[in-house]
């Protein structure tokens, strides 16, 4: 019976609440009635700080393209989710993969796939309220790339590069428009350097590739 009146408590306004503190304050002596009204205020405070709590899960597919010394464009696909801490301030985890095409200065036959990974902790900050919703975020983790194998022919030799993985840290700035539960999103991904053991033509190159997406999030409110 208390629950049900605290719940309809929740619905008036937050100037009731502050009367009731203030006078309850304000009595050297006080009722259990009173002490009774004071906790169900509480409990509506607390259970309206918890409307602006959502969870949310999203995929996105789309576009990806290597930039600065290293050339070649690909598929990106990224899993996320996200813990809203108000409307507007969201923190989460991110895996964003990226697979882009090297020719190595042939053709298709000849081609290779430069690979990115990013696992992220992210931060997003959201404009407004409103069904389309532009924001900015960003994310830092640890990033895992690597250069196709290749091979470099002088004369009679002929030198094979194999693919090599390397760690590094990641940095990833975004911007976005939320639209409903669909959303577009622009990402830069600083993913450090590749290893040196790759050779004259991949080896040692930085490797930053932006994302273009498009991806569906699907997001439940923990006040209902």
């Amino acid at each position: 019976m208390f629950i049900f009146f605290a719940k309809k408590l929740c619905y008036s306004s937050t100037y009731t609440y502050l009367v009731l503190l203030n006078n309850f304050l304000n009595t050297k002596f006080f009722s259990m009635k009173k002490q009774i009204l004071l906790l169900m205020a509480v409990v509506c405070l607390s259970t309206s700080a918890s409307f602006a709590q959502k969870i949310a899960a999203g995929a996105h597919v789309g576009f990806s393209k290597l930039t600065g010394d290293l050339g070649g464009g690909g598929l990106n696909w990224i899993l996320d989710a996200k813990y809203y801490l108000t409307d507007k301030l969201a923190v989460g985890a991110e895996y964003n993969s990226s697979g882009m095409i090297a020719t190595n200065g042939g053709g298709l036959l000849d081609a290779g796939i430069f690979s990115g990974k990013l696992f992220l902790a992210k931060a997003e900050y959201y404009f407004t309220d409103k069904k389309i919703n532009p924001y900015v975020g960003l994310g830092l983790g640890y990033s895992r790339i690597s250069a196709p194998e290749y091979s470099i022919t002088s004369g009679t030799k002929t030198t094979v590069y194999p693919e090599i993985p390397k760690n590094n840290f990641g940095i990833s700035p975004r911007l976005g428009v939320k639209l409903g539960n669909f959303g577009v999103e622009f990402q830069y991904n600083i993913a450090g350097k590749s290893a040196v053991e790759s050779g004259p033509t991949y080896g040692g190159k930085s490797f930053n590739f932006w994302t273009l997406n498009l991806g569906y999030v699907y997001t439940l409110d923990l006040s209902k």
